[in-house]
């Protein structure tokens, strides 16, 4: 696992190794390969083969060749340059465009493509040949999203309030899902949750990505609380609903301005799931009187939970948490600005230790959670960069954790994603 920078290049002598780029587009290079991280959204593959899943937020992802452009429209495709210096494109899933380069500058007409097509441009970059696609094989064989959904906090303007809905007919967005899983995030409404985007954060940029952050929410109302509603979202890719994961990471920034009693960061909504006792919801990340704890419900009714001593948090004063469960051990890391540690743990025991849910209609929230069938327990302070994953990640892999200093080299062929700016 490592961070790659803008401009950096990797190259790989054999193997596989997975990149993954904020946006969520995902790429998986096969060595012998070239590649270099251009821009944002760009990259250019001098010479291998690599797989791409480009999903809704990522749309216009390009990928630079030698001899052609290939723009994706929101696909699955695999682009192969071999050493003669011939490109070619097969598209799998959406569509792509597809352009010749000669010299450095764009030359022919531009080609779109459809699944199941596919396109190939000579090392002049002016002969462009359209033919069937045959990327299911390479494209097939790329490892499975792991980001279940993120929220960053970051479209809006510092001291306004974000949109609400009446959480019956009137929808309007409040908080983007970056993970491109359409997990969007609702607020109830401007009135009674009040939830305000803020200037103040946690640092200027996160550390693992690269990414500036500038905007977190605080809740500033009577009954503040976002949340998931998939029924209104156009979900591109997992519904966070649904999930009833074995391994799990939930990341959070708070700054609570009060520590006294219940206080929700990450929930999931329900009850009845938990022979602990029935007016439990699945999951809370909570604040206790200064404390920090996660606990959940598994598949089988068993109860489970990690906290820390009542003294662990500052008010007014930043944290960067993170609960995990790889299935056997809940463990509980915590960063004041000196790196994570572990400050909590608990064994899960034997049997199947999946995360419960009550049904799918029952939403996730963020700064509130949930008790007795009713919304509880809401935050008093700012949240920032929330995320969610569907595996067990370690603390290097964590949002501010500082990045890897790991080089980019044939040695990472075996290696896990590798968060891009």
């Amino acid at each position: 696992y490592a961070h790659l920078g803008l401009g950096r290049e990797l190259k790989l002598d054999s193997g596989l190794v997975e990149i993954t780029y904020y946006n969520g587009a995902k790429l998986v290079l096969e060595g012998p390969v070239e590649f270099t991280v251009e821009q944002k959204n760009t990259c250019r593959l001098e010479v291998g083969k690599l797989a791409a899943k480009v999903p809704k937020p990522a749309i216009g992802f390009t990928i630079d060749t030698p001899t052609a452009k290939i723009v994706d429209l929101g696909t699955e495709l695999v682009v192969e340059i071999n050493e003669r210096g011939v490109s070619e494109v097969d598209v799998f899933k959406g569509k792509v465009t597809f352009q010749g380069v000669s010299g450095g500058r764009l030359v022919g007409k531009k080609v779109r493509l459809s699944a199941g097509q596919s396109a190939r441009c000579d090392p002049t970059g002016t002969n462009i040949q359209l033919g069937t696609g045959g990327a299911k094989a390479f494209v097939g064989s790329m490892p499975p999203q792991t980001t279940v959904a993120y929220w960053r906090f970051e479209r809006g303007a510092a001291d306004t309030v974000m949109p609400g809905t009446n959480g019956k007919t009137m929808c309007r967005p409040a908080v983007v899902d970056c993970s491109g899983n359409g997990n969007t995030l609702y607020a109830f409404n401007e009135a009674d949750a009040g939830h305000i985007w803020r200037s103040s954060v946690p640092a200027a940029s996160v550390p693992n990505s690269g990414e500036a952050n500038t905007l977190s929410a605080e809740n500033n109302g009577d009954l503040p609380g976002l949340f998931t509603w998939s029924s209104r979202n156009s979900s591109s890719g997992t519904d966070i609903q649904t999930i009833t994961p074995k391994q799990w990471t939930i990341e959070a920034s708070f700054m609570p301005e009060s520590l006294s009693g219940y206080q929700g960061i990450v929930g999931r909504d329900g009850r009845d799931v938990t022979t602990e006792k029935g007016t439990l919801a699945p999951l809370y990340f909570q604040t206790i009187d200064g404390s920090l704890a996660v606990k959940f419900a598994d598949i089988n009714g068993n109860w489970h939970q990690a906290q820390t001593a009542a003294d662990t948090l500052v008010a007014g004063q930043w944290h960067h948490a993170a609960a995990v469960s790889d299935g056997s051990t809940l463990r509980l890391y915590l960063n004041d600005g000196s790196g994570y540690r572990l400050v909590a743990s608990t064994a899960l025991g034997a049997g199947n230790t999946e995360m419960a849910k009550e049904n799918d209609k029952r939403c996730w929230s963020v700064g509130r959670g949930f008790y007795n069938g009713k919304d509880a327990d809401r935050f008093d302070g700012y949240i920032d960069e929330v995320r969610i994953s569907s595996i067990a990640l370690k603390p290097t892999q964590f949002l501010f954790a500082p990045p890897s200093t790991a080089t980019a080299s044939s040695s990472e062929k075996e290696g896990g994603p590798n968060n891009m700016d």
